[in-house]
């Protein structure tokens, strides 16, 4: 019996810590105004898309935001992927108000593509960018989720000037970013 009541606790541990649980962003920010239709990125909809329309090169950003702070190791995206020669870049807002590259790289076509941010850590924003080496391109952006995970082990005060400018969506300036 001892040993029944054991495994169940396990089982349920296991299943507890490697089930998600996706939030949607409740806002957006488009700095360089190359984006259209942005709150399809979260409308829970994968038969509607934002939109970047010929794109060569690497895109301005696509910032996605949430109201308050939260604790988050990974996204995921659902977007259109044309050709091989399309990547995006992947960054989190930290609690320490600085952004941080978590990926560089390739991502799957019309398909729930997970990306970790290497760590769980206390966000309010992921902003995303994609590169397109080949001929001009649209890229079709469906979905994107973040994981809220529980806080791991510190604390951190937010700035709360901060935190009201993503409320807001008063964008002027994206460390560095005009």
């Amino acid at each position: 019996m001892k040993k029944i009541l054991l495994i169940s606790i396990l089982l349920l541990i296991i299943v507890c810590y490697a089930s998600a649980d996706w939030i949607d962003p409740t806002g957006f920010g488009d700095p360089g105004s190359e984006w259209i239709n942005e709150t399809n990125i979260y409308d829970n909809d994968t038969g509607t898309h934002g939109d970047r329309m010929d794109l060569e090169g690497w895109s301005d950003y696509i910032v996605l935001t949430r109201d308050e702070p939260f604790w988050c190791d990974k996204i995921q995206i659902y977007c259109y992927r044309r050709d091989a020669d399309i990547e995006v870049e992947v960054s989190h807002y930290g609690s320490d108000l600085e952004w941080h590259v978590v990926y560089t790289g390739a991502y799957l076509d019309r398909e729930w593509d997970e990306i970790s941010l290497g760590g769980t850590y206390q966000i309010t924003a992921v902003r995303l960018r994609f590169n397109n080496v080949g001929a001009n391109v649209n890229i079709y952006f469906y979905e994107c989720d973040f994981n809220e995970t529980t806080e791991v082990g510190w604390d951190h005060k937010w700035n709360t000037q901060t935190i009201s400018k993503w409320n807001n969506q008063e964008f002027t300036k994206w460390n560095g970013l005009e």
